[in-house]
C-alpha cells in the first residue's frame, strides 16, 4: 500500500477495534479496485466518540463505519440519518457528503440478503 497525502481515509469506531479484520478486508479491495483509500481501525473509548465524530469531519474522512459499543450513541452526533438509521437509531455507516456526516445503518439488510443466499428464502 502506498500512502500518500492524496490518499483518502476511511474508518471503523469501537472499542476495542484491535481485533477486526475489517481493515484487512477492506484494504485489499481498496488495492483490487486501484482506489487511493486506507481503512484504518480507530479505537474509541465511549466518552471520546463526540471528538472522534468531529475528527471525522475536520479530517475529510470519506466516511466510517461504527461498531459496539457507538451504533445508537453515535446517532444524535450526526447531521441526518437515513432509511433504517432513521427508523432504528442505530448506524453502523457514516459517509460523509457535501460537508455533511450523514448515518445509515445497513445491519438489517444483510441480515436478510444472508437468509436469502444461504436458506434460500424469499
Amino acid at each position: 500500500m502506498n500512502i500518500s497525502g492524496n490518499t483518502k481515509l476511511v474508518g471503523i469506531l469501537g472499542h476495542p477495534v484491535s481485533h477486526t479484520l475489517s481493515p484487512r478486508m477492506q484494504n485489499a479491495a481498496f488495492e483490487a479496485m486501484g482506489l487511493d483509500v486506507c481503512y484504518v481501525p480507530i479505537d474509541v473509548e465511549p466518552g471520546e466518540l463526540e471528538d472522534a465524530v468531529r475528527g471525522i469531519k475536520a479530517m475529510r474522512f470519506l466516511g466510517a463505519n461504527v461498531t459496539v459499543p457507538h451504533k445508537v450513541s453515535v446517532a444524535p452526533l450526526l447531521d441526518r440519518l437515513e432509511g433504517a438509521a432513521a427508523i432504528t437509531g442505530a448506524v453502523n455507516t457514516i459517509v460523509c457528503e457535501a460537508g455533511s456526516l450523514v448515518g445509515y445503518n445497513t445491519d438489517g439488510i444483510g441480515f436478510i440478503r444472508s437468509l436469502e443466499e444461504v436458506v434460500k428464502i424469499e
